[in-house]
């Protein structure tokens, strides 16, 4: 017991800890040569729920110069405080035979699709998570990872609808496997997932 009576944690009233705190208060300084305090937890960043779609499986979209979902790799969460934000986390294993781009499309109740965690407007370019014509070839696999913080404006009950979606003009876009489907050990099947978190405010 040496060393425990009187110091700084001593909650046996004997000691320098004159008063204990409430239930969900934090030991806290109140300053050099003051005795300790006991406060609230200070607020925000916590996490309130998470939600999570993993795709295993092969799915393709088609390649009509439009923003088209790859319905598998949908993830729904419906915010439980008012001014919530999401943290998105996701990944996406694609193969392809053209100049393609991917991005995370949302929802705020059934409503039109936004794209999120993309890049600024510049001409005729797509606003995209990634993408471009750095994995042109049929035996290439493209990854792409969407890390970020989305802040949409929605009100309590709305259903936020999140989603990957691909971009291409002249081939069909497939997720966990190569623009080519060899059956060898060379090759491989991938996954794809995404991750939603409500960070309270």
């Amino acid at each position: 017991m040496s060393g425990i009576v009187g110091s700084y944690f001593n909650t046996r009233g004997s000691g320098v800890v004159a008063k204990l705190g409430t239930d969900g208060q934090v030991f806290t300084s109140t300053g050099a040569g003051l005795s300790q305090g006991f406060e609230a937890a200070a607020g925000g960043g916590k996490i309130l729920q998470v939600q999570t779609v993993i795709n295993t499986g092969v799915e393709s979209v088609a390649a009509d110069s439009t923003w088209n979902t790859w319905t598998d790799t949908t993830v729904t969460i419906t915010p439980t405080a008012a001014s919530s934000k999401i943290f998105i986390l996701g990944q996406l294993n694609m193969g392809r035979n053209d100049d393609s781009s991917v991005r995370i499309g949302r929802t705020i109740d059934g409503g039109s699709t936004e794209g999120v965690l993309i890049g600024d407007e510049r001409g005729s370019r797509q606003r995209a998570t990634s993408g471009g014509n750095q994995f042109r070839l049929d035996y290439e696999t493209m990854q792409s990872v969407a890390i970020g913080v989305d802040v949409p404006s929605y009100t309590l009950t709305d259903v936020l609808t999140y989603f990957w979606q691909g971009w291409d003009n002249g081939g069909t876009l497939y997720i966990n496997r190569e623009g080519i489907d060899n059956d060898a050990e060379n090759d491989n099947t991938s996954i794809t997932s995404l991750t939603v978190m409500e960070i309270g405010a």
